[in-house]
């Protein structure tokens, strides 16, 4: 790395070297080719403001650019370096992180650390990951954002964009971006968001974008989107989205936190960052991406799992962190994945399907008809719509969707039925395919059940504050059952009354009902 823009006491740019010292960007005499180190203000035009100086050899007016640098630094760029080891700048950067954010799963600090020093080693990597927050209103998503932004390389939040901004600042000023409160965004700003996620993933992915030029005429600008991106929202985002994010369950703190963050004390952290990015080998860096390589390989994880996993385990060799809490964090994304997949669209209207066809089957058992379950597309659409989870929905776009996924509708004189022959199996495909369970719930749910009383009892007798929600997942996942599963019937018990949730600042315990 040659050198990282910065700025002096006056308000200058000025550049910081890999020795710590600073100079002054060059630039040369458009006359007698004089150079000379020039002083522009942060936020000047940098060419205009070069124009404007005298050459210090002829006196004429008129420098040009000798080398590229950015003027428009708006976010709190190092001033020095610290030096640093690795494994130490990693433990302070991980308590920082858990000082200002409270997570339920301990695993989740060290995503975030090893997320913020895979930023200041991007240009090594060919893809990298971007976080999602996902929470309701006071679940700390923006004390997260602004915590990792204090700390990533070239960090920057904000809560409106215009798309030339965005794009600019990613592809000319490397920034890191990062964007509260998505789902308030406009729906042309989300459409700019969702292509620098879907084309910042991976490099050599370009965006173009038509322009009008001074003279009325039309011209297509490239970008290059790469760079990593955190955002904050209080919804669920497309699969298409979220499968390019790690996401993380925000939930109400437990315990206390700072009550603001310290950025005297991250701009510390930052500097050490920053003398990592400059001193560490190259050659470091491959083999700790060789050795990540080979862990992925091993544990047959591909496609975008390995782009998204391969910079921040990288980071875990760097820093000599456990690999085993890799794969925590690996289970983790998985199953959050998993919940995104069933909150789809088309799980939504597959898992309503199902329901309906159940109960049709139901009904027809009862009055000992043997003929297969007609299901009414009116009352598939009122149910949809009935559904909090799903926008507005026409009879029309609903009979595409069942096209699209290969079920049958035929019309009546009273009006559209799903009569397919094969409709059992095609729900039990996708049931299966998106994780939902319908099918296997009537059958499983006794016995999980009482597999969920008996480890409350259990723990009740050693503990008077009951089980604690996560030991009790991880303990009856461990029998098969899925955690989304278990989790989901331990929440609805709850709501019956059968379980009693109890909070502390240790964590969520229930006691049977």
């Amino acid at each position: 790395m040659r050198a990282e823009e910065t700025i002096d006491e006056e308000g200058n740019v000025a550049l910081l070297l890999p020795d710590g010292t600073m100079r002054y960007p060059l630039a040369e005499c458009r006359y007698c080719h004089h150079q000379q180190e020039v002083r522009v203000r942060v936020g000047a035009k940098l060419r205009r403001s070069l124009a404007a100086m005298e050459c210090e050899n002829c006196g004429r007016k008129g420098l040009e650019v000798l080398e590229e640098f950015v003027t428009d630094i708006t976010w709190d760029p190092p001033r020095r370096l610290i030096e640093c080891e690795p494994d130490e700048l990693y433990q302070d950067v991980r308590g920082f992180i858990k000082e200002n954010v409270d997570f339920r799963f301990s695993a989740l600090y060290d995503l975030c650390a090893a997320w913020v020093f895979h930023t200041w080693f991007l240009p090594y990597f060919r893809a990298t990951t971007h976080l999602l927050f996902v929470g309701v209103t006071k679940t700390g998503k923006t004390r997260a954002l602004e915590t990792l932004k204090s700390l990533s390389y070239r960090g920057e939040l904000g809560v409106s964009l215009t798309q030339a901004a965005l794009f600019r600042s990613i592809d000319k000023k490397k920034i890191t971006p990062f964007i509260s409160e998505y789902q308030d965004l406009r729906a042309e700003e989300k459409v700019e968001i969702d292509a620098v996620i879907k084309g910042g993933q991976k490099r050599g992915e370009i965006i173009w974008r038509s322009v009008i030029t001074p003279s009325k005429d039309y011209d297509v600008l490239t970008f290059d989107p790469l760079t990593a991106m955190a955002i904050g929202t209080q919804f669920t985002v497309r699969e298409d989205i979220a499968n390019r994010c790690f996401q993380i369950k925000m939930e109400e703190a437990v315990r206390r936190v700072s009550k603001f963050v310290d950025y005297e004390k991250a701009q510390f952290l930052k500097e050490q960052l920053c003398y990592l990015r400059f001193f560490t080998p190259r050659e470091r860096i491959e083999e700790c991406m060789t050795l990540a390589d080979a862990w992925l390989e091993k544990e047959k994880i591909w496609g975008r799992e390995y782009e998204r996993y391969l910079p921040l385990l990288t980071m875990f060799y760097l820093c000599g962190v456990p690999v085993e809490k890799f794969r925590e964090l690996v289970e983790y994304d998985r199953e959050h994945q998993r919940e995104t997949a069933q909150k789809t669209l088309d799980a939504i209207i597959i898992q309503e399907l199902i329901r309906l066809f159940k109960e049709e089957q139901s009904a027809q058992l009862s009055l000992g008809a043997a003929a297969r379950p007609t299901i009414k597309m009116s009352l598939l659409h009122e149910r949809l719509v009935n559904n909090e989870e799903v926008a507005e929905i026409s009879p029309r776009k609903l009979r595409v969707l069942l096209d699209h996924l290969n079920i049958t509708v035929k019309r009546r004189r009273d009006g559209a039925y799903i009569e397919d022959e094969h409709l059992e199996e095609k729900l039990k495909f996708y049931d299966k395919r998106f994780a939902l369970g319908e099918f296997e719930r009537v059958e499983r749910m006794p016995e999980l059940d009482e597999l969920i009383y008996s480890h409350v009892l259990d723990i009740e007798a050693e503990d008077r504050r009951g089980a604690l929600i996560d030991l009790l997942v991880k303990l009856i996942s461990e029998r098969g059952f899925a955690e989304a599963e278990v989790r989901s019937r331990i929440e609805e018990m709850i709501e019956e009354g059968n379980l009693i949730l109890y909070r502390d600042e240790t964590g969520e315990y229930v006691k049977r009902g």
